[in-house]
């Protein structure tokens, strides 16, 4: 499992084509929020390598406020997840106008915070119930 950092410039390309005239690639809703279908929608999209090979399947695809990024998870093959590792999600359904979407590998989880095994919680100040 993997976290993917879309390509600014291909996501700003689906959007884009919502103004252009000709075909639309499927709108990048955010949140993931379908009234339609009852609420919240899983997208499966399937990731492939450079040369065109199927490596894998992202979901959970995430508008980050905090990153300013797109991001997703992924279980990809082994041999493709190195960090910085370039894919391409293909954005869309089958048989559909689809959008190939550059993306990097990057950690799992998405975080810059460091880890907290370590931490002694009896040292975090708390407040006690008063009488």
């Amino acid at each position: 499992m993997v976290t993917f950092v879309w390509n600014k410039e291909d996501v700003i390309d689906v959007y884009a084509s919502q103004f252009e005239p000709g075909e639309t690639y499927p709108l990048m809703d955010t949140p993931n929020h379908h009234p339609a279908m009852g609420g919240p929608v899983m997208f499966a999209d399937q990731v492939l390598s450079k040369d065109g090979t199927l490596i894998g399947i992202s979901s959970g695809r995430a508008y980050s406020q905090y990153y300013r990024e797109m991001i997703s998870l992924c279980s990809i093959d082994v041999e493709h997840g190195a960090i910085n590792n370039e894919v391409i999600v293909l954005w869309g359904d089958p048989g559909t106008h689809q959008k190939k979407i550059h993306a990097k590998v990057s950690r799992f989880p998405y975080l810059n915070e460091d880890r907290n095994e370590s931490v002694d919680v009896s040292k975090i100040p708390c407040i006690t119930a008063r009488k």
